[in-house]
């Protein structure tokens, strides 16, 4: 559906008020001194409290001649985790997954999956994987795999979402219909929700 004028105009002020986007030049490169330096100063001279890097595989790394992938994952990892504690805010990766191979994308991938190094894994406080099932249309898989505090971060365990075309926005669906869905869909029904 197309949103009506009063709903664009709604969220262009909530998106004043909320949110600060910051982008490199385009003909720059994203290196992490800049990107901890925006970050610094979104935090104190903007308020951030929520801090997304989305995604992690635009920055340099800068390695250096001995160091490898995986080492710099794990300092730079430890650098946002560090950042957090300091600043009192929350700072989440969006990190992709290793490409999976056509019999398994179905399954979700987790924290091992993410290419470069099981950091990814073992680093975050919490890890949160949106998975998109090919066989089920309209609905996503939420899978919590780590939360180090479940108070207030919540339970690890699976959960569905229903995408709603009417706000365009994920909404929380009930378990059984979508175990239904997938279920026909993998006996040769096509699982479509509308």
């Amino acid at each position: 559906s197309v949103a009506k004028p009063e709903q664009i105009q709604r969220f262009e002020e909530f998106y004043e008020k909320h949110w600060l986007m910051i982008e490199p030049p385009e003909d720059e490169t994203l290196r992490l001194g800049w990107l901890f330096d925006r970050m610094e100063a979104a935090v104190v001279r903007h308020g951030a409290d929520f801090i997304v890097i989305d995604p992690f595989t635009e920055i340099d790394l800068e390695l250096r001649s001995n160091e490898t992938e995986r080492d710099r994952i794990n300092e730079v990892l430890t650098d946002f985790n560090r950042f957090a504690r300091q600043y009192k805010v929350h700072v989440a990766v969006i990190a992709h997954p290793t490409k999976p191979s056509s019999k398994n994308e179905r399954e979700a991938p987790l924290g091992y999956d993410v290419s470069g190094a099981a950091h990814w894994k073992n680093k975050p406080y919490l890890g949160v994987t949106v998975h998109k099932d090919p066989d089920v249309e309209n609905f996503a898989q939420i899978h919590v795999w780590k939360s180090k505090r479940r108070d207030p971060m919540g339970p690890t365990g699976m959960f569905i979402m229903r995408y709603d075309e009417n706000s365009s926005t994920y909404k929380a669906a009930v378990r059984a219909e979508y175990d239904a869905l997938l279920a026909d869909s993998r006996t040769g029904i096509r699982g479509v929700a509308k």
